[in-house]
């Protein structure tokens, strides 16, 4: 991002959430009504025993509406909320889960507090919890995997991604044993977690040292018994990087879209901020890349982008354009000045496992280029009345340690319900989501 070296940006990532409804009477609260106004309704779907509870805040921060939130085992169902009366046209959704049945119980609660808030939800909107999940960790457990017919090799490898770790990938090969008389080549693949969806064995034989790979779906269990016949030939690729001056830390990978149906990426390898980058990829591969990189700008600025290519990208220059700076934080309030970007996230935790006391926050919003402020909800008067230390802990949860995050998505021009829709609901359409995969991102920790 250039020009903006004394910015000051923190983050949150958006996570998932939305709810289900049952309505009480006794547990709703208006706060504010209008009355002329209109109906506000809001579709969403919440996973199963997801409890808790959902509230709609107007622009000023005030709870206009609350609700409980369905505790049936039954998931998936599209549910409606109703705010009748309703004074605007969007509201700050907000939703609190907590542990099952302790609503009436302020220490239980403040154990696993975890509150998601999207801001400027228009009537009738969508917001589906089911989509919107995090896709779980892939257990790779550990095989062993039998070749036939292999000449004799060199190297054995599968490149693999860690969770929250893509600075050199791993090999997933942890032993290769060759039986020359049988022309058999046994791997014993280790078990990790991993963050990739797929990666390709790659073998690379010692008399031409050509390349030989076939793609593995790390989400499914590895085949035991495999023929050379199988492997596809494959070729170098390399891509120059032209870092920032003022970067450290960088990590830089690449990645192969080849399952839009299942909207899937292979992982082909990653570098530690290195100026190059080479992998071996399927000869004549035209395909789609995606490309991603982090760097620290500062002790407590990150930059993160992902690219998406159409032919295979012989240089990257990472020269990001989001931008803007936080001009004051006097909670509730932020007053922000931006030069682009469209999304705005907030993110706090309190994690104090000896006091009993975890607290999580999340705010997402509409960025808009400018002067700004922004007005964070208030709390729900049900866990308000609850009292103990759940509105100190609301409060604190964001001014003691949270983080700030601008996002740029190229393809959302302004539209707030293209991001609900296509990111937060995750649509599925294999075009747009090539759109989503490309943004930019800068974060602060305050």
């Amino acid at each position: 991002m250039k020009n903006h070296a004394a910015l000051r940006f923190f983050l949150f990532s958006l996570v998932i959430f939305l709810l289900a409804a049952c309505r009480d009477d006794d547990m709703i609260i208006p706060l504010s009504t209008c009355p002329e106004g209109d109906t506000y309704a809001l579709d969403y779907r919440a996973g199963a025993l997801d409890d808790g509870y959902i509230w709609l805040s107007e622009s000023d921060g005030d709870v206009g509406h609350e609700a409980r939130l369905s505790t049936s085992p039954t998931a998936g169902v599209l549910q409606v909320l109703n705010f009748p009366e309703a004074c605007e046209e969007t509201y700050t959704v907000s939703r609190a889960k907590i542990p099952f049945e302790s609503i009436t119980d302020a220490d239980r609660v403040a154990s696993s507090f975890r509150i998601t808030e999207i801001a400027e939800v228009p009537n009738g909107s969508l917001l589906d919890q089911i989509t919107n999940s995090p896709r779980p960790e892939v257990v790779i457990g550990g095989a062993q995997i039998e070749i036939w017919g292999v000449p004799p090799i060199e190297e054995a490898e599968l490149p693999a991604q860690l969770i929250n770790s893509f600075q050199h990938g791993y090999n997933l090969v942890e032993e290769q044993r060759y039986f020359a008389d049988d022309s058999l080549l046994v791997l014993d693949v280790s078990g990790l977690r991993s963050a990739g969806d797929a990666g390709i064995l790659r073998l690379r034989l010692s008399e031409t040292q050509e390349v030989f790979g076939l793609r593995m779906d790390l989400g499914t269990s590895f085949p035991s018994v495999l023929n050379f016949s199988q492997f596809t030939p494959m070729e170098s690729r390399t891509v120059d990087i032209d870092w920032p001056v003022f970067s450290f830390d960088g990590l830089f990978a690449i990645y192969l879209v080849d399952d839009f149906r299942n909207q899937q990426r292979t992982f082909l390898g990653a570098t530690p901020g290195g100026s190059s980058l080479t992998v071996e990829i399927p000869s004549a591969t035209e395909g789609v890349f995606v490309a991603k990189a982090n760097w620290n700008r500062s002790s407590t600025t990150e930059v993160e982008v992902q690219y998406v290519y159409d032919q295979w990208p012989e240089e990257l220059i990472l020269d990001p354009v989001v931008g803007g700076q936080i001009d004051a934080f006097n909670y509730p309030e932020i007053n922000l000045d931006i030069s682009l970007a469209d999304i705005i996230m907030l993110e706090g935790e309190i994690d104090r496992p000896s006091q009993d006391q975890f607290c999580s926050r999340q705010y997402i919003g509409p960025a808009k280029v400018g002067q700004q402020t922004i007005v964070l909800p208030d709390l729900s008067p049900v866990f308000v009345k609850l009292g103990g230390n759940l509105p100190s802990l609301y409060e604190r949860v964001y001014t003691e340690n949270s983080r700030f995050s601008l996002i740029h998505y190229p393809a959302m021009q302004g539209s707030f319900a293209w991001y609900l829709h296509h990111i937060h609901n995750r649509g599925f359409s294999s075009e747009n989501w090539l759109e989503t995969l490309q943004y930019e991102r800068v974060t602060v920790e305050l």
